[in-house]
């Protein structure tokens, strides 16, 4: 069954059939730099919701911000987090990719040092992007690793704990 090539100008394939795979959604940095600064448009414009005042027994009309979020941006430009991670590994594409990611983590690393939410939220998100909430101590004496102390030593503390003396001497 022959047709016409997939796409001439973008596909590596001599034979102009489609090289496998499905096609990308951008083929320019142009494009995707257009949509994603669309999203944060969309966010910093917020939405308008009905929120409930107890206070007063109404209903009031206000406009929040939407979160940036990676999953909001993939949603936004039509592809999963896969996807996005997937087009940051292209070249021409990294830079664009890179700096929409880290405006997200800006926005949740914000939220955190804000104060005005449950920090739960914004530390899970900020997991997301490598950080980390514990400490590895790889503990070295002159670049070498320490090793345990020989059986000899271990049985000497162990008599001094036992006998409360201060020598270490073990008298049979």
């Amino acid at each position: 069954m022959s047709g016409a090539p997939y796409n001439t100008t973008d596909n590596p394939n001599p034979n102009g059939k489609h090289p496998g795979g499905r096609p990308r959604l951008y083929n320019s940095v142009d494009e995707l730099s257009k949509l994603i600064d669309a999203y944060f448009e969309t966010c910093d414009k917020g939405e308008t919701v009905d929120v409930y005042d107890k206070k007063e027994e109404t209903v009031k009309t206000v406009t929040r911000r939407i979160p940036y979020t990676i999953t909001g941006l993939g949603l936004a430009l039509g592809m999963s987090r896969t996807d996005i991670i997937n087009y940051q590994n292209r070249d021409e594409f990294f830079h664009t990719i890179k700096t929409a990611k880290e405006k997200c983590e800006n926005y949740a690393e914000l939220r955190l040092m804000s104060g005005d939410m449950q920090a739960a939220g914004p530390i899970f998100a900020l997991k997301n992007y490598g950080w980390a909430d514990k400490q590895d101590l790889d503990i070295k004496t002159g670049g070498e690793k320490i090793n345990p102390a020989p059986d000899e030593t271990l049985r000497r503390l162990a008599f001094m704990l036992r006998e409360g003396t201060e020598t270490g001497k073990v008298e049979e």
